[in-house]
């Protein structure tokens, strides 16, 4: 089981010094893409999503949270925006 990070591209290098997958995401559409690839993937058990990146799609991320399963969605606290 691995998690991954969908965030700023600051946010995703940061991750990837301690060895963690991440996915640079701008808007909600590329946020809504990459959490379903993610989901689609059996071995991704965690999702981490930067706080920017939550305050610009809370749509897309109330959606994803939802209580279906793995992998779990969790957005990271602190941060700006």
């Amino acid at each position: 089981m691995i998690g991954a990070l969908l965030g700023t591209g600051q946010d995703v290098r940061g991750f990837a010094l301690a060895g963690l997958e991440g996915q640079v995401c701008e808007s909600s559409g590329e946020l809504a893409r990459a959490a379903a690839a993610l989901r689609a993937r059996p071995e991704v058990a965690l999702i981490l999503v930067s706080r920017t990146l939550a305050r610009l799609a809370p749509a897309e991320i109330a959606r994803f949270q939802a209580p279906e399963g793995p992998p779990a969605l969790v957005v990271l606290p602190g941060g700006g925006g």
